[in-house]
């Protein structure tokens, strides 16, 4: 499903169509923008950061699909640097998480 969005999302904005802001606007994508959207306000009054970013990375498509469109369609530059950002939050996430330190 993801898949077909982004291929979707690509041959749009290669047509000059739409961009990833607009894209989320569709009607297909609705459901989980509305989600998205109602689960964020929800926590940003209701709970920490830590809870907030864990419930939405793993609750939510949608900002997986926006790094994925970027990953794809952005400059050599902007694509190792988001590359690098994601490779040392994981290693240093698995360093500090089993030693019981914050991180998020």
């Amino acid at each position: 499903f993801a898949h077909a969005i982004l291929a979707d999302w690509h041959r749009r904005r290669s047509d000059g169509k739409q961009s990833i802001g607009s894209a989320l606007l569709e009607w297909h994508l609705l459901p989980h923008v509305a989600h998205w959207s109602a689960l964020s306000a929800f926590l940003f009054l209701c709970a920490n950061v830590q809870v907030t970013t864990r419930v939405l990375a793993a609750a939510c498509p949608i900002h997986h699909w926006c790094t994925a469109a970027l990953l794809n369609s952005t400059s050599g530059n902007t694509r190792w640097c988001l590359r690098v950002y994601i490779v040392l939050w994981n290693v240093i996430g698995v360093v500090m998480h089993p030693n019981f330190l914050p991180w998020t």
